[in-house]
Formats: structure tokens, sequence, C-alpha cells
């Protein structure tokens, strides 16, 4: 028989369902936008071979072909665009909820694992869109279920369960890596601390992890264009680990104005953000403190340990790497979406502290109050749920009505467009994928000269002033307006 599935449990499968038919929705209903776009003009709808060749920042392998394959068997939609993205979305939502029931138990630290994991507002914003981080975080996470799980069971006499479970851990480490560059330095984390195990613990089963990783990297290295890449692509981050910490925060606590616009700009807001690093940080170096002595003296380490260990370490050696490597090869820090694995590391690992303690008489108070700032970010995440918008491509939130505007307008047998250079991909595809052969190809020549319609993101529209300009549509959510002489 199987196990019991208590309340909280189900509690946290109905909150993930109702996220994930909110993920579908946007899939659904949202304006593809610029990166979106820029991926399906250069590898989706252009030649096969551009995906082994060229490189961009912009192609995220994995990815790519699986877009490629979706758009190729059910036409490209926006919403089979983003099938890939949803696909792992399902499955990543089924990862941390088996993780937390694992390594939490029964018991509302399950809801708030849950949660934190899930409901942040930019990881359901890239659960959506067509790109890696959707994939490569599902592979990811569930690397880090199967370790937890390993870890748990390693008191035990080696056998196949075990081994599959380190074979699984190295797949899933190995194809989030393809699916998107980011994981490799989280991934490389999660390694050293498996291989550091199995080493202390003089385990023949090292071979078993690291030979399909190994095997996975070096066929990615090879027949792929990554070995293209140059420094000059790795042109997005912040300049300093202060701004990508308040970075990470402000996209997290202030993605948008919230309901009722409960979280629209004040003054104690940028305070809030910085105690919710500050206290970040601090318990992530708490969860090492915790955890690292319990692996290191145990031989079997109990899932909530082997959660805390592992959230923890992966949080604080990623960070470890990435000061190193801007110090040294002037690797820029993690901006919003190269940041993402953070942010349900950090909700996991505080819950996972909570959890840690629960049972200890002299730290109960600890942790109830880890559980009660996990309670007020998991609030903060909820009142921000968003069917509308990316927070990064805000500005194309529109473009598809603005195409729908511009085809129901009488207008020239031949119609030129001056945007503002982000909005042409996006652009360009509405025109192709509607048969628009009255509207010109956008070649990101910009909004200056003259045309028969302006297309003005918010930084743009000095140039209704300027030309003398007649706005004629203003988009809902971004703000990008149609304007015309």
């Amino acid at each position: 028989m199987g196990r019991e599935i208590g309340g909280w449990e189900r509690l946290s499968g109905v909150i993930l369902s109702a996220l994930f038919v909110l993920l579908v929705y946007r899939a659904a209903t949202q304006s593809l936008v610029h990166d979106e776009a820029l991926t399906y003009q250069m590898y989706v709808a252009g030649p096969l071979s551009a995906i082994f060749t060229v490189y961009d920042a912009n192609h995220h392998f994995l990815s790519t072909i699986l877009m490629r394959a979706s758009a190729t068997l059910f036409g490209p939609s926006e919403f089979v665009l983003r099938l890939p993205s949803l696909a792992a979305a399902g499955w990543y939502f089924i990862t941390i909820l088996r993780l937390a029931a694992r390594a939490l138990g029964e018991g509302y630290l399950i809801f708030l694992a849950t949660v934190l994991a899930a409901a942040n507002p930019l990881v359901l914003d890239f659960l959506v869109a067509a790109r890696g981080y959707s994939i490569a975080l599902a592979f990811l996470t569930y690397g880090v279920y199967c370790i937890v799980i390993y870890l748990s069971q390693s008191g035990r006499r080696p056998g196949n369960g075990s081994r599959m479970l380190l074979v699984r851990t190295s797949i899933a480490l190995g194809l989030s890596i393809t699916a998107n560059l980011t994981a490799a330095i989280p991934a490389f984390v999660i390694a050293t601390v498996l291989l550091v195990t199995l080493g202390a613990r003089r385990s023949p089963d090292w071979k078993y992890f690291i030979l399909p990783l190994g095997a996975i990297v070096l066929l990615f290295f090879l027949f792929t264009p990554v070995h293209r890449a140059s420094g000059a692509n790795f042109y997005y981050g912040a300049p300093s680990l202060t701004a990508s910490l308040n970075d990470l925060a402000a996209v997290s606590l202030g993605h948008n104005d919230g309901l009722g616009g409960w979280n629209r700009e004040t003054s104690w807001k940028p305070w809030w953000r910085g105690f919710v690093v500050l206290v970040t940080l601090a318990m992530v170096v708490r969860g090492i403190v915790i955890g690292g002595p319990v692996w290191l003296n145990r031989r079997r380490v109990t899932p909530c340990d082997g959660l805390l260990l592992i959230a923890s370490v992966t949080i604080a050696g990623s960070w470890c790497i990435l000061i190193v490597a801007h110090h040294t090869i002037g690797l820029l820090y993690p901006l919003d979406r190269t940041g993402l694995y953070f942010l349900p590391l950090a909700g996991l690992a505080i819950t996972g502290i909570a959890g840690g303690l629960r049972d200890r008489p002299r730290a109960i108070a600890i942790s109830r109050v880890c559980a009660a700032f996990a309670g007020l970010i998991a609030l903060e995440y909820a009142l921000q749920l968003n069917r509308t918008h990316f927070y990064i491509w805000r500005y194309d939130a529109d473009t598809k009505a603005i195409v729908s505007f511009l085809a129901g307008r009488n207008h020239a047998a031949s119609v030129r467009v001056g945007a503002s250079w982000p909005l042409d991909p996006a652009l360009n595809y509405y025109r192709e994928r509607r048969g628009l052969t009255w509207l010109e190809p956008l070649a990101r020549q910009g909004p200056d000269g003259e045309y028969d319609y302006y297309i003005l993101c918010e930084p743009e529209q000095d140039r209704i002033a300027r030309y003398q300009l007649h706005v004629i549509y203003r988009g809902a959510v971004s703000g990008t307006v149609v304007a015309e002489r």
C-alpha cells in the first residue's frame, strides 16, 4: 500500500494544480515576446543546421530542439512554442511536491516549501516563456530530489536502486546544462557534493554518476555550437554582487503592483527587500552549519538534512564560483533570469532550516521564526500572481493586440512601421504568422524617420512630441503606443 497523503500535502497539490492552470492560460493568451520571437526566427523558422552551427546567448540548445519539434508537429503558435516549457513546469511542480513531502513530512512546512519554490513570480514567468530556463530548472530540481533520496539511503548496502539514483541524478544535471548554461554552476556544485560524499565513503559507485554526466557534457560540447561562444556572448548581468542580490530580491518581491495595487513602490520597500536578502543569506550560512556536520559525521542523512545541505551548499558554492569568476575573467553577476535557480533553492533552504530545527527542543523558537519568515514571503508571492505579462518583456505584453489593431484599419497596400527596436522580433513573428503582406518587415531600424505608423515603448515616447505624432492606440499593460502623423 502507498503512504497516506496528509491534508497539507493535498492542499499543496491543489495550489500547484491551480498554478499550472494559470501557466497554461498565460501560455495561450500572452503575446510572444522579444527573446521567444528571436529564437523562433533564428532556430525554429530558420535552417535546421543553425541549431548546431550558430551560437547565440539566446540559443538554449535542448529547449530550441524541443521548440522546433513542437512547431513542426503542431504549428508555430505561441502556445505550441511554449509547450516544452509547460511540460517542464508540470514536471517541476511534481518534483517540488515530492521533494517537500519526502524531506519535510506532513505539516504546514510542505505547503510553505511548495509555495516558495513554485510561486515566485519570476519563476512563474519562466515556467511559461519559450526559453530554456523552465527545462533547466526542472532537470536541476529533479537532480536535487534524487541526490536527497540517495543521501538518505546511503547508509544501506549499495544496490541497484541507489546506483540508479546516481544515474538519474547524473542525467538530470547534464541535461539541465544542455537546456540552459546558467545551470552549469549549480550543477557543478551539486556534483561536487555528491562526489565528495562518494569519495569519503569509499564508494565504488562513483562511475554510475560521473560517466553519464561526462558523456552528456562531452556530446553537448562536440555537437552544439557552444564551443564557439566567446566572452562577448555573455553580456547580460549585473556589475556587482550587491546589484545582483538587490535585483533578485526586486524581481521576486517587486515583480508587479500586486492585488489592488498593494505592492506599489513605497519608501519602505527597498528596506524590506534588503532585509529579506540579509536574512536569507544568514539562513543559508546557518543551513551549512547545521547540515555540514550531519553530512560529515553520519553515514546516513535524513531527507530533511539532505535537502538543507544541498540547497544551502548549492547557493553558497554557486555564489563563491561567481565571485571568483567575476574577479578573474570578468563574468557578470546574475541578473533576473540568469540567477533564476537561486530563488527556489532559497525557499527550500529556509523551509529546510525550519524543518531541521523543529525537533530540537532548544531550537523550536528559531524554527518558528524561520517558518514565519517563509510565510511572509509566501504571502507576498501569492499577492503578486500575474496573468498578463512577463516582468522582463513587459514592453511586448500588448504586441499581439497592436498587430490586430493595425490589421483592422484601412491602410495602404504597403505600410512601413518605425518601432522601438526591442519590439521588432515579435512584430515580425505576427506579420509572418498572420500573413500580413502589406506590413513591411522590420529590421531594427528604430523609430526615427518617415513612417506610416510609429510603435513606441515608453522610453522612446518622446518622439510623440518631437515628430508631432497623434497617439491612436495605447497598450493597457505595456504602455506601448501606436502613433501616426
